[in-house]
């Protein structure tokens, strides 16, 4: 098949949720297709010399943000979006020289299929007539702005996302009823999206973990010590983190005193720079372009998130090393486990301690969690399972199109 496939991050390297799994739909499908990828970078995101993704696909074309120019241009953009009928993020990925560039694809190659990355780009999809379009949800999008609504506190940030989110709630339900398809991350997911468009087809495709990559690694492991994997630039990874350093961590330490704690993840929020500064045992490690030294010597995996879609990668990569995860039961949304087997799901601050310490007192018990995590990883979450299940829904939604136009 020929695909175009759009996204609005260039995925690599592949070091953020969003990235991991457009990185490896790319990958698979990549791997018995022709792929012309166009997609949007960050103005300083440099792309390397030696780039597997040129390797993957037939053509790139890259275009930078326009709004990630300045912040003077996107509070510009911001406010000019109140008059307009898109959500902020509709109107922030299109760009009309980006509509020419699809048109010159479609035009001077055979097209079988559309896969589109994200919801903002079905703004697109007027060109598209007569070919088959997939959209894939990584989360839903409105039920994220309105979980980010109430969590601020910020009276007039959340006027101004309530009216995003009624725009964008709006704009979710009309354009997924355009694609022929809709594919969602999570059953969660998939059930909020059939409410919002119950005439849509939409089917589940989980994130994965390249199990071969994330995989345990002999080697010394540092007893009574957690660690978190994320950057916390992110409103949902920085909520997370400081509700473990204002209302876990003393807990923890109240009766593991020797707990070491390591943090990973650029753009560290004040909050940990301050437990890190006040705790010897406390690590900031800061970004770290390969993570995997740092989970395979930590006892557990801790991910205290409160709020945010879809599914957690950060979640998924720690249970294939073969980590006891301690988390939420947003943290394990969208994941295949059972509490206590193969995962610990604390939601509140007691009882995320408690967990903790029992794993932190116990290796016996931590290791044996950890080795079922990563067998459930291996037979649900491997991203070349995955990756031909996406071949082979496309490979039928191709087949279906062109049966139909015979019969036209």
């Amino acid at each position: 098949m020929n695909i175009l496939f759009i996204s609005t991050n260039y995925p690599y390297p592949p070091d953020s949720g969003h990235n991991l799994r457009t990185f490896y739909t790319l990958k698979y499908l990549a791997q018995a297709n022709r792929i012309y990828y166009v997609a949007f970078k960050k103005r300083h995101q440099d792309l390397p010399q030696s780039d597997p993704i040129k390797e993957m696909c037939e053509k790139i074309d890259i275009f930078v943000t326009p709004d990630d120019f300045s912040r003077l241009r996107m509070s510009f953009s911001l406010i000019r979006n109140l008059a307009s009928d898109y959500p902020y993020v509709a109107d922030k990925y299109y760009i009309e020289q980006v509509e020419r560039r699809i048109r010159e694809v479609l035009y001077k190659n055979k097209i079988d299929i559309v896969h589109l990355d994200l919801l903002p780009l079905t703004r697109y999809l007027n060109n598209f007539r007569g070919i088959p379009v997939a959209l894939t949800e990584h989360n839903v999008e409105s039920a994220r702005l309105l979980s980010l609504i109430k969590q601020s506190k910020n009276i007039l940030f959340k006027m101004y996302m309530y009216i995003q989110y009624k725009k964008l709630s709006s704009f979710e339900r009309e354009e997924m009823g355009k694609c022929e398809i809709c594919i969602a991350v999570s059953e969660n997911d998939k059930e909020v999206l059939s409410k919002l468009s119950p005439d849509t087809e939409i089917t589940v495709i989980p994130n994965g973990v390249d199990v071969e990559y994330f995989s345990p690694k002999n080697g010394e492991q540092i007893p009574r010590s957690a660690i978190w994997v994320g950057g916390m630039k992110d409103f949902y990874n920085r909520q997370a983190v400081n509700y473990f350093c204002e209302e876990i961590f003393e807990k923890i330490k109240k009766e593991v005193q020797d707990v070491r704690l390591t943090m990973v993840g650029k753009s560290p929020t004040k909050k940990v720079l301050e437990l890190a500064k006040q705790n010897k045992d406390v690590r900031c490690i800061g970004y770290a372009e390969d993570v995997r030294p740092y989970i395979n010597e930590a006892m557990i995996f801790i991910a205290p998130i409160l709020s945010g879609g879809g599914t957690k990668l950060k979640v998924l990569n720690a249970l294939a090393m073969g980590k006891a995860v301690v988390t939420t039961s947003v943290g394990a949304e969208g994941i295949d486990v059972t509490n206590g087997e193969n995962i610990i799901i604390a939601d509140n601050p007691d009882e995320f301690a408690r967990r903790s310490v029992e794993l932190l007192k116990n290796p016996e018990k931590t290791e044996r969690i950890g080795k079922k995590a990563r067998e459930l990883i291996i037979e649900k979450y491997d991203w070349e399972k995955i990756g031909k299940r996406y071949n082979k829904i496309y490979e039928e939604l191709v087949d279906k199109h062109r049966n139909s136009c015979r019969v036209e």
